[in-house]
């Protein structure tokens, strides 16, 4: 099933259920899905229908509303936050030619009145061109079609056992590890996502313990951060079945620690903006381990004279799944070997 027709279902058989939310407002996933019928009919008037658009996030959850309605009228998105330099945005236009840049006041906030419908999108021509530095550190955009990231967000949604679950995204949902592992894996399993537009130690968790997330997506400068914080009271955290962090390595002390005080041990997550998550280990051991390959993934080592890696050898890591990038916006050069895999250029022992 397409990723709208996932959110029409869930629109009409749960209508009142929390899709979206900060520290601010909330959408259900009937107003998300008439701001996205609104919305889409908006942009096509506006002639973005299948554009290549720029868009400077403001407000997280604004973002998140607004990517679906652009990938509604067929746009492709290169997410820019404030992160990115002016000089990197300036060589990206230059670049591909693109014509479009707008910001979140851009689109509207009203839903329509119009009886909810589903509209027919091809959804592997539309999508996010995420920014990254590549193999290379030259900033690329990763081509990675809607329908592919419906995938990654379902195969989290089976990894973490999601169902009508909360998930809090300490991480922001417009870098690649939370798109996938936090926004995407909602979406798909008609869960609600807390949404930060700013971490701060103390209130992610308090959000945790109060509102009673299940699950807890993260990265590892967040996790040192949050156990090291002071706080005013005591939590229940018996709701959460996951802390997944991705992004970088925890240092085994900081695990410990972690798990000392707040009970809960700390899950890891390997993956790239080019290909999603790829690698998830649930369990406290081997706690040095990176874990097991998430559903439909294929993994390969190849030593330094090119052949397969066999136990207890090295090599680089060399990955396919169905819902990694397509390619890099506007590259020629080939960046996948024969077989279809993509070369991580990590190092890793089978």
């Amino acid at each position: 099933m397409k990723l709208f027709e996932l959110l029409n279902e869930y629109a009409c058989v749960m209508p009142y259920n929390i899709a979206l939310v900060d520290n601010i407002r909330s959408i259900t996933y009937n107003q998300l899905w008439r701001l996205i019928q609104a919305n889409r009919c908006y942009l096509i008037a506006k002639g973005f229908q299948n554009q290549v658009v720029m868009y400077r996030i403001g407000s997280q959850l604004k973002f998140a509303i607004d990517f679906l309605c652009l990938t509604a009228a067929g746009c492709w998105v290169i997410p820019i936050s404030s992160d990115i330099s002016e000089a990197t945005c300036k060589k990206l236009i230059a670049k591909h030619g693109i014509a479009l840049e707008i910001d979140s006041s851009f689109i509207p906030n009203a839903c329509s009145d119009q009886p909810r419908e589903l509209f027919e999108q091809d959804e592997s021509n539309c999508g996010l061109y995420h920014l990254t530095s590549g193999s290379t550190g030259t900033p690329k955009l990763c081509i990675r079609a809607l329908i592919r990231l419906k995938e990654e967000g379902l195969s989290f949604a089976q990894l973490l056992s999601l169902k009508y679950s909360k998930i809090a995204s300490l991480s922001p949902i417009y870098h690649s590890y939370a798109f996938g592992a936090a926004y995407m894996a909602a979406l798909t399993s008609g869960s609600c996502v807390y949404i930060f537009d700013k971490f701060i130690p103390r209130k992610a968790v308090d959000v945790i313990g109060t509102w009673k997330a299940s699950v807890v997506i993260a990265v590892p400068v967040m996790i040192k951060a949050i156990t090291a914080v002071s706080l005013l009271k005591e939590y229940d955290f018996s709701t959460l079945s996951a802390i997944l962090v991705g992004a970088g390595n925890v240092p085994a002390e900081i695990k410990a620690a972690f798990k000392k005080r707040f009970g809960i041990f700390i899950s890891a997550n390997y993956g790239s903006t080019e290909t999603g998550g790829l690698i998830s280990r649930l369990t406290e051991c081997p706690a040095e381990s990176i874990g097991k390959e998430m559903e439909g993934i294929e993994v390969k080592l190849i030593r330094q004279d090119g052949k397969k890696a066999e136990n207890g050898e090295e090599g680089e890591a060399y990955i396919k799944c169905k819902y990694m990038m397509s390619n890099y916006l506007g590259e020629k050069t080939e960046v996948f070997d024969k077989g279809g895999f993509f070369p991580m250029g990590d190092i890793m022992m089978k």
